[in-house]
């Protein structure tokens, strides 16, 4: 499922947008199963490349909730060593959930947000982060 994950992940994030209620019920079982099954750093960047930067507001509703999915199987110390590339991409699309219009984005980028800062090295994580890119 790995090889397909990306062309999967656009193509139900499409389906997402939808206003039918089953197909999007549908939809969400699909990309939970997707979540619990593929490798955490592939699906972690098809949601953030294919749904946090939609239009559709279901769309980024769909991937905001499998992302705090993903993270709470994850956990924080795991995606904090990632490749710095990774956790940068990671936290800008943390930062736009925050200040998204949706309040159930907002509401995701927060639990998130909470999951990370409860792990102790966060601080120093993120510190280097940004002086990094100073």
């Amino acid at each position: 499922m790995d090889r397909e994950l990306d062309w999967t992940t656009r193509a139900l994030l499409h389906k997402a947008g939808e206003t039918s209620t089953f197909v999007r019920q549908d939809v969400d079982a699909a990309m939970g199963h997707m979540v619990r099954g593929c490798t955490h750093t592939r699906i972690m960047k098809a949601l953030l490349e294919g749904g946090m930067r939609h239009r559709n507001v279901a769309v980024r509703e769909c991937a905001a909730r499998h992302l705090e999915t993903l993270v709470e199987s994850m956990g924080a110390a795991r995606l904090l060593c990632y490749k710095k590339e990774v956790v940068d991409s990671f936290m800008t699309a943390i930062y736009r959930m925050k200040q998204d219009a949706s309040q159930e984005v907002r509401c995701c980028g927060q639990q998130i947000l909470a999951i990370l800062t409860s792990h102790p090295d966060f601080q120093k994580k993120i510190k280097s982060h940004v002086l990094q890119k100073v």
